[in-house]
């Protein structure tokens, strides 16, 4: 499994991944099943989200956002506008 590194603002290096549906399984595996709870809603006004268990809390991440992981492991999640702000690809 090939995951893109970026840099932040603050020139630190970390490996991300954006969430959607169709990655659900590269997600678990990329978060070492910290990324559970998948929901599909039967509703299209609802949108598809999961939880990520990150070292504080459980954060409910929707479809588009992205999962950051850190060097030292710790697992941050952004919008998609938050993360092309503060992240570029390497």
């Amino acid at each position: 499994m090939v995951i893109t590194k970026y840099r932040g603002l603050t020139g630190d290096i970390v490996e991300a991944l954006q969430f959607r549906r169709s990655n659900w399984q590269k997600l678990r595996h990329f978060t070492k099943n910290a990324a559970h709870s998948l929901m599909i809603p039967k509703c299209h006004k609802e949108q598809v989200n999961c939880k990520v268990q990150s070292a504080e809390m459980q954060i409910i991440t929707l479809e588009h956002d992205w999962i950051i992981k850190k060097e030292d492991g710790l697992l941050l999640v952004k919008s998609p506008d938050e993360f092309l702000k503060e992240y570029k690809a390497l």
